[in-house]
């Protein structure tokens, strides 16, 4: 039966292959008599797979006419691409810019950073005759990229005159860079025709020791069975395969696994086709494939799924990757010198520490002996469900000796425990825990210094940077473990105890260098697409695409895509740089019940590339630079790895090919609800991705009820800076609130804020109290952030300021200087659905520029601010399918007020609520630049107007002191901002001396730090100031 449908798929695949195929299209094309027309939205690619691949010398050229351009927005390109996949290629192309501007450019992108010839490590050096023109539409233009060993040279000349319009090159000089491709046709954004195209080649240099093969009429097939693999099934009715392909005209050469990994097996044209069973494959089989399938005509996989195991060669056959690696393991073990051996005596020297729910110390043993034939302890560990237990070594001395890095030992569990955690303590406390996994059976473990992991809670110094690792010759103390932290899926496990056994510990010099280089061999990095095309009798039937994406690991990401602020700029790649876009969550969940993704949509559930790549492709062609919102109400799970975060990085790279930054959010960091480790999990696994901006930490917080749990911090505060409570009262001319006993047990009421009264001075104190306090916390949450990624932004959105009463984070000054930005929100509208006055969103301006100032003069970045088709609480009704052209027109109108008044008044970017139309049930709500369908309406046009002008805008910052004085309600962005604020006398204060208030005189705030604080004293005459650590 199998060999049936191996004959069935053969014979569909061979039968559709056409003589003189010669691409691979991305986008609408018409291809005709040699001329390559591209008309479509976006990005068009035409890959020439019927050409030569270009590897180390060859060219590209073509003639390319461009006749007009699809978007205004952004940026519009038409080239010619060498192109090995699209986080590696060189194009030469003309381009247009978001403002009109034409030019042209060599352009490389090496390991998936853009512009990587003019960045970092892959900086290349410019040929001397290097030269650039402009160029016009409806002109023919000659476009030819030659690459040679030493470099690469792009040339451009105008084919009527002859005219050479450019000229761009670079040496390689031995510095990485992209050396082989696809000749690849490219327009962006641009209706453009192609012809006279042209590829050349090196010739491939044969292989050593090359195959040669008897040919067919149609050449001639390798047939891979792999029955010789583990697992696999006995081959059988070979004969009548080879007869239906012998009479399809083609000869058959079986192949071996062996020889599948054979150096000059595989052979083009000499196979010219492959039908492989590629479910079992050697590991050395994976390069010769891949270079044979840049040359080669077809592949047909003869069963699913493809690639699914690599076998290694051993001593009796092919043996899996984790029993090559014990064999390689064990060999280099016998070397490892033992500092641990286990005996009564030294099982006296181990001390159990429990934590939490761990209540029963463990029974730890002898146990016999492990595979090396020393003796082995068990410890068996009463199940808990929360907390901690180890079993610990305190060394008199560091038992390694100079030049020792690795930790090796025997080690196995059970069946309800999986994992066991070592840690390492310094002389300087600082901790390091590696993890292993444990099978039934004994394995054989070697830990590298990178395989500990810095845990942060000591008391060290100057430890756990970026790339730091453990230092063996420093360790005193080891500690086995089992914890919620480490190995949270021994604790989650349905256990009544864990079996714990391991050997004797050694130490050895120098990384294995047996292991060099094992393992499948890795596909380069960049983007793939895997095509799967069903045909039957010439007939496509059906067709499957999955992209397929490889990334080198990276220590820190590239400089020139990383966001800086500098004063009160941001730049990128040392320009300045404005965050102009939306609140982004994916089209199609307008409408859809809240219950369907209700675990975000990251989850495996909702996550739909397509739909996606579908938004971002149209928000790049709106000219938006950035998104945020992402990370908002997603469950990320408990643990480093979970469906949910790699799929927020497979979003991120989307978002960088489409030259999106993403401002994430990240909960656990608002000191209202905090989980650093679930916090610091989620920025471990992006920190180090170019698409990241920073990170948002805090959703609209403010301080109401909320902040009575500061009341034993409020009284700590009064008796540090006043002597006792009652001094204070004394020097507020006015008493605290106190309860029946007379202890003071609440905050100020709300009433002593939002009016004057003999209550001023309690207020202005508290006042001081709450941006101490709140600059603390903050202070905090932005040092978890910066001790994981010390790169990127940090900041929050901070709702509108417009309510005092509630203490809210970004209307404190000691909050904002541990920020990057101020993240203020604009939702005090009038009315919804009516176009607001002119003057009063005007009016708001006053907000950027007070938060800038208090701020220290950082950017302002407007975090929401909405038009809304139906406001939030709207009823449903079954006419509210339709949308009016009034409701259009209204959102295009107030956004247009909201987008002018930000340029003017100094706001640094914004962020639009939001990007799905359609009804949010719950909220009840759309606020959508889009309809349901991802049609854009009329206020996405004007979006796309008024960002080109935010972008463009100079910097506005506020450069005097304004004063201000209350009246009736005080509110921020109305014009009308609380005294106290300011440190500014309100009407009525002028005769009290405002020290017994707040400790300073004056509303100078040029007086304050511009930037982070490194004291400041507060109020009264104590000493409490901003701590200094982690500023």
């Amino acid at each position: 039966m199998a060999a049936r449908k191996w004959i069935l798929w053969l014979t569909m695949a061979l039968g559709a292959v056409r003589a003189g195929a010669e691409g691979l299209a991305v986008g609408e094309w018409r291809v005709e008599d040699g001329t390559y027309e591209a008309a479509s939205d976006g990005r068009a690619l035409y890959g020439l797979t019927g050409q030569p691949y270009v590897i180390g010398e060859g060219s590209v050229e073509a003639t390319v006419v461009v006749k007009r351009r699809r978007a205004t927005a952004g940026w519009a390109a038409a080239g010619v691409m060498v192109s090995g996949d699209s986080g590696n290629l060189w194009v030469l192309g003309i381009v247009e810019g978001p403002g009109g501007e034409r030019y042209t450019e060599l352009m490389e992108r090496c390991q998936g950073v853009h512009q990587a010839q003019g960045t970092g490590v892959t900086r290349l050096t410019p040929i001397a005759a290097s030269s650039g023109g402009t160029w016009e539409y409806g002109k023919t233009y000659r476009l030819r990229l030659s690459l040679t060993r030493d470099g690469i040279i792009g040339d451009i000349t105008e084919v009527a005159t002859g005219r050479s319009v450019a000229k761009h090159g670079y040496l390689f000089g031995g510095v990485l860079a992209v050396r082989d491709g696809w000749a690849t046709l490219r327009a962006e954004e641009f209706d453009a025709e192609f012809a006279e195209v042209k590829v050349v080649a090196a010739p491939a240099a044969p292989a050593a020791g090359a195959r040669a093969y008897p040919q067919g009429k149609r050449g001639c097939v390798g047939l891979y069975l792999g029955d010789d693999m583990p697992g696999a099934e006995p081959a059988s009715k070979l004969t009548e395969l080879t007869r239906v392909l012998r009479a399809a005209g083609l000869t058959v050469a079986p192949l071996t696994s062996r020889a599948l990994a054979e150096e000059g097996a595989l052979t083009f044209p000499g196979l010219r086709y492959l039908a492989a069973d590629l479910r079992r494959l050697p590991a050395g089989a994976l390069l010769p494939l891949k270079r044979w399938g840049q040359q080669g005509d077809v592949l047909v996989s003869l069963a699913a799924p493809a690639f699914g195991s690599f076998f290694y060669p051993g001593q009796a056959g092919w043996i899996t990757w984790e029993q090559y690696t014990q064999a390689k393991l064990q060999d280099f073990g016998r070397d490892a010198r033992p500092v641990v051996a286990w005996s009564d005596q030294e099982l006296a020297n181990w001390q159990q520490t429990l934590g939490g729910d761990a209540k029963r110390p463990a029974a730890v043993r002898l146990a016999g002996e492990a595979p090396d034939h020393r003796p082995a302890a068990t410890s068996v560990v009463p199940h808990f469900g929360n907390g901690w237990w180890s079993l610990d070594r305190r060394f008199d001395s560091p038992p390694a000796r100079a030049g020792e890095q690795l930790v090796c030992f025997w080690a196995k569990g059970d069946d309800k425990t999986r994992d066991l955690s070592l840690e390492i303590r310094e002389k300087d406390d600082s901790r390091w825990v590696g993890v292993v996994s444990l099978t039934p059976e004994w394995r054989y473990c070697v830990l590298q210094p990178q395989a500990f992991a810095y845990w942060r809670e000591n008391a060290s110094k100057g430890r756990g940077a970026p790339g730091a690792e453990v230092r063996l010759e420093n360790a005193v103390e080891f500690r086995w473990g089992l914890s919620g932290t480490h190995t949270s899926s021994v604790l989650a496990a349905d256990a009544a105890e864990h079996h714990l056994t391991v050997g004797s510990v050694a130490l050895a010099a120098a990384p294995p260098a047996a292991l060099a280089g094992l393992g499948p061999a890795p596909l380069p990095v960049g983007e793939y697409t895997v095509i799967t095309v069903l045909t039957e009798g010439g007939r496509t039937t059906d067709t499957v695409t999955h992209p397929l994406m490889v990334r080198a690991r990276s220590q820190q990401p590239p400089a020139s895509e990383v966001v800086r602020r500098e004063g009160g700029r941001f730049l990128l790649d040392g320009k300045p740089w404005r965050p102009v876009g939306v609140n982004y969550w994916p089209h199609n969940l307008g409408g859809t019940p809240t219950d369907v993704y209700a675990n975000g949509w990251l989850d495996p559930v909702s996550y739909q590339p397509s739909v996606l790549e579908a938004d971002l492709a149209q928000l790049e062609r709106w000219g938006c630079r950035a998104i945020a919102a992402v990370g908002a109400e997603i469950h990320w799970g408990t643990s480093e790895d979970t469906p949910q975060l790699r799929n927020l990085q497979e979003f991120l790279w989307r978002c960088q090919r489409h030259r999106l930054k993403v401002l994430l959010f990240v909960g656990g960091l608002d000191p209202r609800g905090r989980d650093d480790e679930g916090a610091r999990r989620v920025i471990r696994a992006v920190r180090h991705h170019p698409a990241l901006m920073g990170y948002d930490i805090a959703w609209e917080p403010y301080y109401g009820a909320a902040r009575k749990a500061y009341t034993p911090h409020w009284r700590d505060w009064l008796v540090q800076q006043y002597g006792s409570l009652e001094q204070a009262e004394a020097a507020f001319l006015y008493a605290l609130p106190r309860d029946a006993e007379g202890t003071v047990d609440a905050p100020p009421p709300d009433a002593w804020f939002a009016a004057d009264g003999a209550w001023r001075a309690v207020a202005a104190a508290y006042r001081a109290f709450m941006d101490y306090q709140l600059g603390i916390e903050y202070r905090h949450s932005a040092a978890v952030v910066r001790s994981e990624d010390p790169w990127r932004l940090v900041g929050f959105r901070g709702s509108t300021p417009d309510w005092v009463q509630a203490f809210k984070p970004v209307e404190q000054p000691s909050v904002l200087h541990f920020m990057d930005w101020a993240g203020p929100e604009g939702y005090d509208v009038p009315s919804y659905g009516k176009v607001s006055p002119q003057a009063w969103v005007s009016s708001r301006g006053l907000c950027p520029r007070m938060l800038s100032f208090l701020f220290g003069r950082k950017p302002v970045v407007w975090m929401e601010f909405g038009m809304p088709i139906y406001p939030t609480g709207t009823d449903w009704r079954d006419e509210m399918v339709h949308f009016t052209p009034a409701k259009y027109q209204y959102q295009a109108d107030e956004g247009r007020q909201w987008w002018e008044m930000q340029c003017e008044s100094g706001a640094w970017g914004s962020f639009v609520w939001w990007y799905p139309g359609g009804f949010r049930v719950g909220e009840n709500s759309d606020c959508g630049l889009v309809d349901p369908n991802n049609v854009p309406r009329p206020v996405a046009e004007t979006a796309q107007r008024l960002w080109a002008q935010v972008r463009r805008k100079r910097d506005a910052q506020a450069r005097c002191l304004a004063r201000v004085h209350t009246r009736e309600q005080p509110r921020w962005v109305g014009g009308r901002v609380p005294a106290a604020a300011l440190g500014v006398p309100a009407a009525g204060e002028a005769r009290q001396d405002p020290r017994r208030a707040n400790g300073r005189t004056g509303a100078d705030l040029r007086q304050l730090p511009a930037d982070r604080p490194r004291r400041r004293s507060l109020a009264g005459r104590g000493s409490v100031a901003l701590p200094e650590r982690g500023l």
